[in-house]
């Protein structure tokens, strides 16, 4: 849409061109067929994203919510994915699509919360890049003092970032561990656009033109750049070893209590490969806690199991054989069972 109002029609890869109203797309799933004009409406396939203000994450999560998500979790022909028993990849395959949703929500909030440490345009220091063009700036007091107040302002956002990040988190009982590596990486996109800030050349020459005039506020501000540093490479490496444990994670989601039994070992084997060797993440507190999140993802595993197409459990069938149901229940003791030998372990 042009901005008098006119509408205008482009076609485009979507590589150059930012999108700020309404895109139709088109694709094929058999790229090395030809296409003839009479199959055009059986091979070729299109959808509509709406997105008036230019919020591509919102348009797509939002399609993906509202429209893909409930027709696959409603779909029961896979194809050849329905006869070989492949239920675990089209599982992890909607799985995946959720955890996408939810980091698109999660990188949209993070673009609206992003912290941008303010410099005027109207100050004489553009094309300041040397220690002795910062020394020969230095002796001009009224612009000195006019950056130690800009410096002073960044190092309040800063400090307040800092303290946001350190307060207690409010999560709910049942929180599983997905909502762990979405924590830490929302702190790792926070820090790391507050250090790409201070690592652009305006920020730079301020701070280089008050070390050269001996500015009181620079030890303040070594400090907190210490510290938001620190605090970027603590969310990384958190984020890395959670990322390794997500393969394990993700198919408790949907397995069976039986299934499950097989899939602990490996669980069990990350956690105390994170226990070992991180640097940041372990510490008896966080270890504690991301156990508690992977036993609440298995009994909400175990609970949509056993609830699978009703909302209660006397809308069972009551021709499901007794023993069945015993079966299971010693299934769900022994992953309880085994799971607590390995945290002891751990």
């Amino acid at each position: 849409k042009e901005k008098k109002g006119s509408l205008k029609l482009i076609v485009t890869s979507g590589e150059d061109v930012q999108l700020c109203g309404a895109c139709i797309y088109f694709f094929r799933i058999d790229n090395e067929k030809e296409l003839l004009e009479k199959f055009m409406d059986r091979d070729v396939f299109f959808g509509t994203v709406e997105a008036p203000d230019g919020d591509l994450l919102t348009a797509v999560r939002t399609m993906l919510d509202s429209l893909v998500i409930p027709l696959l979790l409603k779909n029961k022909d896979w194809g050849k994915l329905s006869n070989n028993g492949s239920g675990a990849i089209v599982s992890n395959f909607i799985t995946g699509l959720e955890d996408f949703s939810k980091l698109l929500e999660s990188a949209k909030a993070n673009l609206s919360e992003t912290v941008k440490l303010q410099m005027p345009d109207d100050l004489p220091i553009q094309g300041l890049t040397t220690p002795q063009q910062y020394q020969n700036t230095a002796g001009n007091f009224d612009l000195v003092t006019q950056l130690e107040a800009i410096v002073a302002s960044w190092c309040k956002q800063i400090e307040q970032v800092l303290a946001q990040s350190e307060q207690m988190r409010k999560e709910a009982d049942d929180t599983g561990p997905n909502s762990e590596l979405v924590y830490w990486k929302e702190r790792m996109a926070s820090f790391n656009a507050l250090l790409d800030q201070i690592k652009s050349q305006p920020c730079k020459t301020t701070i280089g033109i008050l070390f050269a005039a001996k500015s009181k506020i620079i030890k303040h501000w070594k400090t907190l750049d210490a510290r938001i540093t620190d605090a970027a490479n603590e969310a990384k490496d958190n984020v890395k070893y959670l990322y390794t444990l997500m393969k394990f994670c993700k198919p408790l989601k949907r397995c069976s209590p039986v299934e499950m039994l097989d899939c602990i070992p490996g669980l069990i084997n990350a956690i105390r490969m994170i226990n070992s060797i991180s640097r940041y993440y372990n510490t008896s507190e966080r270890m504690t806690s991301l156990f508690v999140k992977v036993t609440n993802q298995m009994v909400s595993a175990c609970k949509n199991y056993i609830l699978k197409d009703v909302s209660k459990v006397w809308e069972l069938p009551r021709d499901q054989s007794p023993a069945a149901h015993w079966r299971l229940s010693q299934s769900q003791l022994g992953v309880s069972g085994l799971l607590q030998k390995d945290q002891r372990k751990t």
